[in-house]
């Protein structure tokens, strides 16, 4: 523990260990290069002293703050809480008057925290100011990279990954079982990254590196193929590491077919994995509400890219790139966006690819207030936003080429009124899928049919159709 008069802090110090104020909220993280903004910051704050230790609970001892500790095991999952509940490490894990959810609890799990501290309610609104005062210097980081320049283009390469990818000459539907098991086995890895974000903790970076690089060898396994597990989802009503997965394999697929190097695409995964962490710090009544929100819920909504961009630098290693897409991805062409109201070449290329593989992922995914949309449906409104100006159009070609009109995994019906099942996307003939007839018969397996193949010219996709009753679907040979 050491007392630091705020007044003889200087520029381009580091500490070892956190910044805390006598509330025993973290101010700043250990090893955080103060700036002047900080400096500034604290000197605006009236704060004259912090707190340099290992935890809130120090903190608090230290300086006789009452505090009353609250059993992790205690905790009732819909249950109210008074008031702020800090974690060890001092980071607000629940705000006063929300709800306890099932994140939370997994998040307390995975960082192995058995008791929160109950912070005295005076203590609330007193370092409020400080916080959003010293949250806005990363901001102010963000902004300055965008005002140079920096990342926001992504430069076609020479050697792209997509070119280093030689499709199967055979192609055959991914087995479903397998295909959900590795969705189930990539989001059970991802969950801990959340959990230890969540409570302040810092998660190690190989983790999310392996996961990058495991999507990577399955898209040079199953170039057409592998954007099935995109919608494979969880049908889980609010599960963030398992959107992320979704998200990811689509951004990669965009990025891939904008002839990204491997190590661009590598990047667009990692930052993909954890752009939306700050949604952690929304309550889920506010993410799953389906009517109005009120003006103070709009604004917890519209701070929850802040929130990615404080959670995602206590990852190591992560690339100022991942933190743009964290910040922009709600940004919008014609500055219709939100945090910044950034517009046209003021949003980096990564945050666009990151904003349209989420649309198309929350779209597919039913949620308690909307039903899912068909594949098709989510490519058509994603169009449509391009033609709007919304959105990217070199990113809706690229997502098209990636996954066609009829995305892997989907069903159609065909000009010859037999239903299929998409099982591969023809980047050159968009509308022309690699497809099975689905069989009547249970035990039979029919061939498949290139519809970009010259002999199938005479067929072609009427529409996209949900998936048929097995019972229903007529065995047909083309």
């Amino acid at each position: 523990m050491q007392i630091l008069d705020v007044a003889n802090l200087k520029q381009g110090r580091q500490f070892p260990e956190p910044l805390f104020h006598n509330s025993g909220r973290k101010l700043l993280s250990a090893k955080t290069d103060l700036t002047a903004l900080h400096l500034k910051a604290l000197a605006r704050s009236g704060i004259r002293q912090v707190y340099m230790a290992d935890s809130a609970r120090a903190v608090l001892e230290f300086c006789n703050t009452p505090a009353t500790m609250v059993a992790v095991a205690s905790l009732t999952l819909g249950s109210n809480v008074e008031g702020d509940l800090l974690t060890p490490d001092g980071v607000v894990i629940i705000q006063a008057n929300d709800q306890v959810e099932d994140h939370h609890l997994a998040a307390l799990r995975d960082s192995g925290i058995e008791f929160l501290i109950a912070r005295p309610a005076a203590a609330a609104d007193a370092i409020r100011a400080t916080l959003h005062d010293l949250s806005r210097v990363l901001v102010g980081h963000m902004e300055g990279l965008i005002k140079r320049g920096e990342y926001l283009r992504a430069p076609e390469s020479r050697t792209p990954f997509l070119a280093t990818i030689t499709p199967p000459s055979a192609a055959d539907l991914l087995n479903m079982g397998s295909t959900q098991l590795l969705r189930r086995r990539l989001s059970s890895r991802l969950q801990p990254i959340y959990g230890l974000l969540e409570t302040g903790k810092q998660p190690e970076f190989n983790v999310l590196s392996e996961i990058a690089e495991d999507l990577l060898d399955l898209m040079r396994a199953e170039p057409r193929q592998f954007s099935q597990l995109a919608l494979m989802t969880a049908r889980r009503d609010d599960y963030l590491p398992d959107h992320a997965v979704s998200v990811a394999v689509l951004s990669m697929a965009i990025a891939a077919h904008m002839h990204l190097s491997v190590e661009m695409v590598r990047e667009v995964i990692l930052g993909a994995l954890v752009f939306d962490v700050g949604m952690l710090a929304v309550p889920k009544r506010i993410r799953a509400s389906s009517g109005a929100l009120s003006a103070a819920d709009k604004e917890r909504v519209r701070q929850h890219p802040y929130f990615s961009l404080s959670m995602l630098e206590q990852v190591p290693g992560l690339s100022p790139i991942a933190r743009l897409m964290g910040y922009q991805h709600h940004e919008r062409l014609k500055g219709q966006g939100y945090p910044a109201g950034a517009a046209g070449e003021g949003i980096s290329d990564f945050a666009r690819i990151v904003s349209v593989a989420d649309v198309f992922a929350a779209s597919i995914n039913p949620r308690a207030y909307k039903t899912a949309k068909l594949p098709y449906a989510a490519l058509e409104e994603l169009i449509h936003m391009a033609h709007r100006g919304q959105v990217d159009t070199r990113i809706i070609k690229a997502l098209l080429a990636a996954i066609g009109l009829f995305p892997v995994g989907s069903f159609v019906l065909l000009s010859n009124m037999v239903q299929a099942q998409v099982v591969g996307a023809n980047s050159s003939r968009i509308d022309r899928p690699l497809s099975r007839p689905v069989a009547s018969d249970a035990g039979s397996e029919a061939a498949l049919v290139d519809l970009a193949d010259p002999r199938y010219g005479h067929i072609k996709v009427v529409k996209a159709v949900p998936a048929p009753a097995l019972e229903m679907a007529a065995a047909v040979t083309c």
